[in-house]
């Protein structure tokens, strides 16, 4: 929890990170949304899944009939990150 605490309060999001944070908060709230679904790319989907944003797991039975095997949602860290902001806050003091 306190490597979270760390990167919540130092790293910035770019804006494409960003838009697919806030894409799947707005899609994917209580189920797992899959990427064909989302205007992020993989590459994007990868890095957050790396910095355990979004997490992954099983779509829905009609995505799955479709043939998709992987949906994506935020994690609890990806929600304290939406919570915060796409920037840490500011440090008193600091222009």
């Amino acid at each position: 929890m306190d490597d979270e605490e760390g990167w919540l309060a130092h790293e910035a999001l770019d804006f494409h990170e960003w838009k697919a944070v806030e894409e799947l908060a707005y899609k994917a709230p209580t189920q797992f949304v899959v990427s064909a679904n989302l205007s992020a790319g993989a590459t994007i989907l990868t890095r957050l899944v790396a910095w355990r944003i979004v997490e992954t797991g099983p779509p829905s039975q009609a995505d799955r009939a479709r043939g998709h095997e992987i949906g994506y949602a935020l994690s609890k860290l990806g929600w304290r990150l939406k919570q915060r902001g796409r920037y840490p806050p500011k440090k008193k003091g600091a222009r």
